[in-house]
Protein backbone atom coordinates (compact mmCIF):
# COMPACT_ATOMS: atom_id res chain seq x y z
CA UNK A 1 0.00 0.00 0.00
CA UNK A 2 1.30 2.85 -1.05
CA UNK A 3 -0.99 5.70 0.67
CA UNK A 4 -0.65 8.03 3.74
CA UNK A 5 -2.96 7.54 6.27
CA UNK A 6 -4.11 10.97 6.43
CA UNK A 7 -6.94 10.89 8.59
CA UNK A 8 -7.09 8.57 12.03
CA UNK A 9 -9.01 6.29 14.18
CA UNK A 10 -11.32 8.99 16.14
CA UNK A 11 -13.26 8.32 19.20
CA UNK A 12 -15.83 5.26 18.61
CA UNK A 13 -12.55 3.45 16.65
CA UNK A 14 -13.17 4.49 13.37
CA UNK A 15 -9.81 5.19 11.29
CA UNK A 16 -11.70 7.97 8.82
CA UNK A 17 -13.22 10.35 11.85
CA UNK A 18 -10.43 12.36 12.53
CA UNK A 19 -8.45 15.31 10.61
CA UNK A 20 -5.03 16.72 11.56
CA UNK A 21 -6.53 19.82 10.05
CA UNK A 22 -9.03 20.19 13.39
CA UNK A 23 -6.06 19.82 15.86
CA UNK A 24 -5.72 23.27 14.91
CA UNK A 25 -9.25 24.71 14.48
CA UNK A 26 -9.07 27.07 17.48
CA UNK A 27 -5.69 28.49 15.99
CA UNK A 28 -3.03 27.18 18.29
CA UNK A 29 -0.02 27.95 17.97
CA UNK A 30 2.01 24.90 16.00
CA UNK A 31 1.85 22.56 13.37
CA UNK A 32 1.38 18.50 11.98
CA UNK A 33 3.16 17.00 9.52
CA UNK A 34 3.32 13.46 7.67
CA UNK A 35 6.62 12.07 5.71
CA UNK A 36 4.60 12.05 2.63
CA UNK A 37 6.16 12.41 -0.88
CA UNK A 38 3.11 15.35 -1.22
CA UNK A 39 5.46 17.15 1.45
CA UNK A 40 8.53 16.39 0.43
CA UNK A 41 11.03 18.08 -1.95
CA UNK A 42 14.48 17.72 -3.27
CA UNK A 43 15.14 21.73 -3.39
CA UNK A 44 15.04 24.86 -1.88
CA UNK A 45 12.25 26.22 -4.76
CA UNK A 46 9.70 23.02 -3.99
CA UNK A 47 9.60 21.96 -7.74
CA UNK A 48 11.39 18.65 -7.68
CA UNK A 49 9.30 16.55 -5.46
CA UNK A 50 10.48 13.75 -3.33
CA UNK A 51 9.33 10.51 -5.45
CA UNK A 52 11.05 7.26 -4.63
CA UNK A 53 12.62 5.23 -1.42
CA UNK A 54 16.05 6.97 -0.66
CA UNK A 55 16.02 10.20 -2.23
CA UNK A 56 17.05 12.75 -0.04
CA UNK A 57 14.91 15.70 1.60
CA UNK A 58 16.01 19.22 1.21
CA UNK A 59 12.84 20.61 2.61
CA UNK A 60 9.58 19.28 4.37
CA UNK A 61 6.00 20.68 4.66
CA UNK A 62 4.53 21.54 8.23
CA UNK A 63 1.24 22.21 8.81
CA UNK A 64 -0.31 25.40 10.43
CA UNK A 65 -3.38 26.64 11.38
CA UNK A 66 -2.37 29.61 9.15
CA UNK A 67 -0.97 27.93 6.19
CA UNK A 68 1.90 25.81 5.33
CA UNK A 69 5.89 26.32 6.81
CA UNK A 70 9.09 24.42 6.00
CA UNK A 71 11.42 22.86 7.80
CA UNK A 72 14.79 22.51 5.70
CA UNK A 73 18.29 21.56 5.32
CA UNK A 74 20.38 22.91 2.56
CA UNK A 75 23.51 21.32 3.49
CA UNK A 76 23.22 18.54 1.05
CA UNK A 77 25.72 16.12 3.34
CA UNK A 78 23.12 16.54 6.30
CA UNK A 79 19.66 15.76 4.94
CA UNK A 80 17.54 12.72 5.92
CA UNK A 81 16.19 10.94 3.38
CA UNK A 82 12.74 9.45 2.35
CA UNK A 83 12.06 5.97 3.15
CA UNK A 84 9.38 3.58 1.91
CA UNK A 85 9.04 0.59 3.97
CA UNK A 86 6.30 -1.60 3.79
CA UNK A 87 3.55 1.13 2.68
CA UNK A 88 4.85 3.23 5.58
CA UNK A 89 6.38 6.51 4.90
CA UNK A 90 9.26 7.75 6.87
CA UNK A 91 12.15 10.04 7.08
CA UNK A 92 15.48 8.62 8.30
CA UNK A 93 18.17 10.11 9.76
CA UNK A 94 21.70 8.73 9.87
CA UNK A 95 23.10 9.26 13.37
CA UNK A 96 25.79 11.34 12.38
CA UNK A 97 24.85 15.09 10.68
CA UNK A 98 21.37 14.86 9.38
CA UNK A 99 19.10 17.00 10.62
CA UNK A 100 16.12 19.70 9.69
CA UNK A 101 15.38 23.18 11.07
CA UNK A 102 12.54 25.86 10.73
CA UNK A 103 12.38 29.41 11.13
CA UNK A 104 11.24 30.68 14.85
CA UNK A 105 7.65 29.05 15.60
CA UNK A 106 6.22 31.27 18.22
CA UNK A 107 4.82 29.95 21.23
CA UNK A 108 5.49 32.99 23.78
CA UNK A 109 1.36 33.32 24.26
CA UNK A 110 1.21 30.08 25.76
CA UNK A 111 3.04 28.14 28.76
CA UNK A 112 1.85 24.64 27.97
CA UNK A 113 2.64 22.25 24.92
CA UNK A 114 1.93 18.79 23.59
CA UNK A 115 4.18 17.09 21.10
CA UNK A 116 3.76 13.43 19.74
CA UNK A 117 5.56 11.89 16.83
CA UNK A 118 6.07 8.06 15.78
CA UNK A 119 9.73 7.05 15.86
CA UNK A 120 11.73 4.12 15.09
CA UNK A 121 14.67 4.51 16.88
CA UNK A 122 17.41 2.11 15.27
CA UNK A 123 20.91 2.60 18.05
CA UNK A 124 20.76 3.23 21.85
CA UNK A 125 25.10 3.92 21.41
CA UNK A 126 24.50 7.62 22.41
CA UNK A 127 22.29 10.00 23.64
CA UNK A 128 20.14 11.71 20.62
CA UNK A 129 17.29 14.25 20.30
CA UNK A 130 14.09 13.98 17.79
CA UNK A 131 12.80 16.93 18.48
CA UNK A 132 13.63 20.00 19.86
CA UNK A 133 12.24 23.62 20.57
CA UNK A 134 15.22 26.16 20.99
CA UNK A 135 17.85 24.57 23.22
CA UNK A 136 17.47 23.44 26.30
CA UNK A 137 20.90 24.52 27.85
CA UNK A 138 20.43 27.82 27.00
CA UNK A 139 17.12 29.02 26.05
CA UNK A 140 13.74 29.72 29.09
CA UNK A 141 10.56 27.68 27.31
CA UNK A 142 12.85 25.59 24.92
CA UNK A 143 11.90 21.55 25.14
CA UNK A 144 13.53 18.35 23.92
CA UNK A 145 12.45 14.88 22.63
CA UNK A 146 15.25 12.18 23.29
CA UNK A 147 15.68 8.92 22.05
CA UNK A 148 17.72 7.51 23.85
CA UNK A 149 18.36 9.82 26.64
CA UNK A 150 22.07 8.97 26.85
CA UNK A 151 24.82 7.09 26.42
CA UNK A 152 24.23 3.02 26.19
CA UNK A 153 20.72 4.32 27.38
CA UNK A 154 17.62 2.82 25.78
CA UNK A 155 14.97 4.84 27.59
CA UNK A 156 12.92 7.44 25.99
CA UNK A 157 12.88 11.04 27.67
CA UNK A 158 11.86 14.69 27.67
CA UNK A 159 13.37 17.88 29.31
CA UNK A 160 11.50 21.11 29.58
CA UNK A 161 13.49 24.76 30.62
CA UNK A 162 11.80 27.57 32.58
CA UNK A 163 13.90 30.05 34.21
CA UNK A 164 17.07 28.34 33.83
CA UNK A 165 15.94 25.29 35.17
CA UNK A 166 15.84 22.17 33.78
CA UNK A 167 12.50 19.65 34.04
CA UNK A 168 13.72 16.24 32.89
CA UNK A 169 11.37 13.30 32.64
CA UNK A 170 12.69 9.85 31.78
CA UNK A 171 10.68 6.23 30.97
CA UNK A 172 11.20 3.89 34.00
CA UNK A 173 11.91 1.24 31.44
CA UNK A 174 13.70 1.02 28.59
CA UNK A 175 13.01 0.30 25.17
CA UNK A 176 15.65 -1.43 23.04
CA UNK A 177 17.11 -0.32 19.53
CA UNK A 178 15.37 -0.87 17.14
CA UNK A 179 12.19 0.61 18.67
CA UNK A 180 8.94 2.02 16.97
CA UNK A 181 6.62 3.92 19.20
CA UNK A 182 4.38 6.86 19.82
CA UNK A 183 6.47 9.26 21.53
CA UNK A 184 4.67 11.87 23.59
CA UNK A 185 5.14 14.48 25.93
CA UNK A 186 2.50 17.26 27.54
CA UNK A 187 3.76 20.16 29.94
CA UNK A 188 0.90 21.85 31.37
CA UNK A 189 2.77 24.98 33.01
CA UNK A 190 0.16 26.50 35.11
CA UNK A 191 -0.51 22.70 36.78
CA UNK A 192 3.04 22.44 37.13
CA UNK A 193 2.75 18.33 35.90
CA UNK A 194 4.65 17.09 33.17
CA UNK A 195 4.09 13.97 31.45
CA UNK A 196 5.05 11.39 29.06
CA UNK A 197 3.63 8.99 27.29
CA UNK A 198 4.41 6.01 25.31
CA UNK A 199 2.00 4.25 22.84
CA UNK A 200 -1.01 6.28 24.70
CA UNK A 201 0.42 4.70 27.83
CA UNK A 202 1.49 7.58 30.74
CA UNK A 203 4.67 6.43 31.89
CA UNK A 204 6.33 9.09 33.68
CA UNK A 205 4.77 12.07 35.30
CA UNK A 206 6.20 14.56 37.23
CA UNK A 207 4.28 17.51 39.01
CA UNK A 208 7.40 19.22 41.09
CA UNK A 209 6.46 22.85 41.70
CA UNK A 210 7.99 24.83 38.48
CA UNK A 211 8.51 27.86 37.96
CA UNK A 212 6.27 29.95 35.67
CA UNK A 213 7.06 30.73 32.10
CA UNK A 214 6.11 30.32 28.49
CA UNK A 215 7.22 28.56 25.41
CA UNK A 216 9.66 29.79 23.38
CA UNK A 217 9.93 31.75 20.23
CA UNK A 218 12.85 29.45 18.73
CA UNK A 219 13.47 27.40 15.70
CA UNK A 220 12.11 23.74 15.48
CA UNK A 221 14.86 21.26 14.91
CA UNK A 222 14.32 17.46 13.69
CA UNK A 223 16.69 15.01 14.35
CA UNK A 224 19.37 16.72 16.60
CA UNK A 225 19.64 20.26 18.67
CA UNK A 226 18.94 23.30 16.71
CA UNK A 227 22.93 23.75 16.85
CA UNK A 228 23.01 19.94 14.81
CA UNK A 229 24.34 18.09 17.98
CA UNK A 230 22.85 15.06 19.67
CA UNK A 231 21.89 13.51 16.31
CA UNK A 232 19.35 10.67 16.23
CA UNK A 233 20.07 7.37 14.94
CA UNK A 234 16.64 6.54 13.22
CA UNK A 235 13.71 7.20 11.30
CA UNK A 236 10.02 9.31 12.19
CA UNK A 237 7.05 8.86 10.24
CA UNK A 238 4.60 11.64 11.57
CA UNK A 239 3.83 14.24 14.35
CA UNK A 240 2.29 16.54 15.91
CA UNK A 241 3.75 20.06 18.22
CA UNK A 242 0.54 22.16 19.61
CA UNK A 243 0.74 24.70 22.19
CA UNK A 244 -2.32 26.13 24.17
CA UNK A 245 -4.30 24.61 26.35
CA UNK A 246 -3.73 20.60 26.31
CA UNK A 247 -5.60 18.54 24.40
CA UNK A 248 -8.27 16.47 26.75
CA UNK A 249 -7.88 12.76 27.11
CA UNK A 250 -9.98 11.15 24.10
CA UNK A 251 -8.40 14.32 21.60
CA UNK A 252 -5.15 12.94 22.63
CA UNK A 253 -5.91 9.64 22.27
CA UNK A 254 -7.45 10.52 18.65
CA UNK A 255 -3.97 11.97 17.62
CA UNK A 256 -1.93 9.27 19.18
CA UNK A 257 -3.54 6.33 17.23
CA UNK A 258 -3.50 8.59 13.80
CA UNK A 259 0.47 8.71 14.24
CA UNK A 260 0.33 4.87 15.39
CA UNK A 261 -1.48 4.07 12.20
CA UNK A 262 0.66 5.85 10.16
CA UNK A 263 3.98 4.15 11.72
CA UNK A 264 2.62 0.21 11.72
CA UNK A 265 1.51 0.37 15.11
CA UNK A 266 -1.93 -0.47 16.78
CA UNK A 267 -3.11 1.46 19.64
Amino acid sequence: MNRFRGRGRGRNGNRNSVSPQDWFAGGQPGFWWINHPNYLWQDAARTIPVTADGQSVYSRQLNTALGPIYAEQSNAAKRPVYRLINGLHWLQYDGTDDFMLTGNIDFSAVSSIFSSIGINKLSDATLATALALGDIATQDGAFALRAPNGIANANYSFNFRFQSTNYPLVTPASYAAPSTVVFSAANNNPASVRTLRVNSAEVAINSTSQLSGNIANQPVSFGATNAGASRFNGRETCGILRGGALPDAALMLDIERWIALNSGLVI
